[in-house]
């Protein structure tokens, strides 16, 4: 599927209701693999695809801005969807996509990425960089996404949006997003349930046979 000057790789199988599966960073759309088929044995069609220079897709580089309008693009060309699942990255521009007038029944976040702030203090963190040097990277970012990094975090979008219900999985020991994420996140999601494993990990999440079950029983009920 063309998008600008770049080529989306994007799968489909089934008939039904829509569910779109939006990956996380350095992944691609088959990692959804132990959820497409319990959905498509539940009746529901399943498509994912790969982000911009993720998997088979071209391009060179993809920041969050780019994504969403990519999530964007895949929904406007092979929806309506009934659901959505995101993971990590996935997730957060998910939520911009949402903003930009996405809509679904029914949205699952899995090791859900609520922002940039957070990893770009982590990341500042680690290397030891001066403060001012952090600050700098974050004004950078804000200059190229021409909003203030504090208005893509999930806790100030989500009570901005008309959001459908949903189901946060995370797990307890997640190394990558800290559990404390998806609590935020579900504080401020109005209509959410929480779904918190223990040691599955930030990837395994999406193979645990309980998480997956738990998810195509939320989206089928």
């Amino acid at each position: 599927m063309s998008f600008g000057k770049e080529q989306l790789a994007v799968m489909e199988w089934g008939e039904g209701p829509g569910v779109l599966g939006v990956h996380g960073w350095n992944s691609r759309g088959l990692r959804f693999s132990h959820l497409i088929k319990p959905l498509l044995d539940s009746g529901y069609r399943v498509v994912v695809f790969d982000a911009p220079a993720h998997g088979r897709s071209s391009g060179s580089h993809l920041d969050l801005m780019q994504y969403a309008r990519a999530v964007s693009t895949i929904a406007e060309r092979t929806g309506p969807f009934y659901g959505l699942l995101a993971h990590s990255f996935g997730a957060a521009a998910s939520l911009l996509a949402f903003e930009r007038g996405l809509r679904v029944e029914k949205i699952v976040f899995l090791s859900a990425l609520n922002g940039i702030q957070g990893p770009i203090r982590y990341l500042t963190h680690r290397a030891g960089m001066p403060e001012n040097l952090a600050h700098s990277i974050q004004a950078c970012f804000e200059k190229r996404f021409k909003r203030n990094l504090a208005s893509l975090e999930a806790i100030n979008l989500v009570p901005r949006l008309n959001l459908p219900p949903s189901l946060i999985c995370h797990d307890r020991h997640d190394p990558i997003l800290p559990f404390c994420n998806a609590q935020d996140l579900a504080r401020v999601w109005k209509d959410s349930r929480l779904l918190m494993t223990n040691g599955v990990g930030h990837q395994g999440i999406l193979d645990d046979p309980e998480v997956v079950r738990q998810v195509v029983s939320f989206i089928t009920g």
